[in-house]
């Protein structure tokens, strides 16, 4: 076991999406550039077949496999009718709620059991046997991964945007800590609301109710400290990331940005 509490084997990284999964197998002590990758139609997310694989490959067995997949997320509130409490109250909810007073670290990001709210996490989890993550958190934890960008946090706040296949998470970080989430489908974008939101959500001024009543799945804002000087520098990755294009920086975590949720659960879990 290292510091961190992980295997001194290799860690299979595990992003799961619609149609295609991406692996990444990462050895500690090695470069992520150079960690071996797989792009697989749909493969299943079981231990034993992903450790048969890199066998076959000729690469070493994962002592750990971390995965990341989409979870529309199921809250239940008594009284509540069937799609009154949204997915983005189980997936950030109580993660705001338990970090209210310094935000929230990368590490909580990746849960070592998943929550009820997450069923789908839950069935991964069983089928992994090891940590698990939502899609667009582990996207957000990718940029993260990134040294520029988390050192930047600490002198400045950031604005990060992930644009999944269907969902955009924008979240405020400062100092590694996020501060801030909002959320909204990415399928139907309007770029001229985006932009507003966006403005408004950077500087602490955008409410929950405004998010839902124009569409959007919710949003939610912490104290923002003045250090942070309105998280001016805006980098953005994902599938639809080039559907941002000009509303900041397009990064591409080690040059692949296929792998970015990878990277961003070895972040979460404290290898990069």
């Amino acid at each position: 076991m290292n510091a961190n509490g992980l295997p001194g084997q290799p860690i299979l990284c595990l992003a799961l999406g619609k149609a295609i999964h991406n692996a990444l197998l990462f050895s500690p002590g090695e470069s992520p550039r150079t960690a071996p990758r797989f792009v697989l139609p749909a493969a299943p997310p079981n231990r034993l077949f992903w450790q048969d694989l890199c066998r076959a490959a000729g690469l070493p067995s994962p002592g750990l496999l971390a995965a990341a997949a989409q979870d529309d997320g199921f809250v239940d509130v008594p009284g509540a009718n069937p799609g009154q409490v949204s997915g983005f109250t189980a997936r950030w909810s109580a993660l705001a709620h338990r970090h209210a007073q310094e935000g929230i670290p990368p590490e909580a990001l990746v849960y070592a059991a998943a929550p009820a709210a997450l069923p789908r996490l839950a069935a991964l989890q069983a089928a992994t046997g090891g940590p698990v993550a939502e899609h667009g958190a582990a996207l957000l934890l990718g940029l993260l991964a990134l040294p520029e960008i988390a050192e930047r946090s600490y002198r400045q706040g950031v604005l990060l945007i992930a644009a999944d296949s269907n969902r955009l998470t924008a979240s405020l970080v400062f100092q590694e800590r996020i501060l801030g989430v909002y959320e909204r489908s990415s399928s139907r974008l309007d770029p001229s609301r985006l932009a507003r939101d966006v403005e408004e959500f950077r500087l602490g001024w955008l409410p929950d109710e405004q998010v839902r009543q124009t569409g959007g799945h919710g949003c939610f804002i912490l104290e923002l400290p003045p250090e942070a000087e309105g998280f001016k520098p805006i980098y953005i990755t994902g599938p639809q990331r080039y559907a941002l294009h000009g509303m900041g920086n397009i990064a591409a975590p080690y040059d692949d940005c296929n792998q970015t949720a990878c990277f961003g659960l070895l972040h979460g879990l404290g290898c990069l």
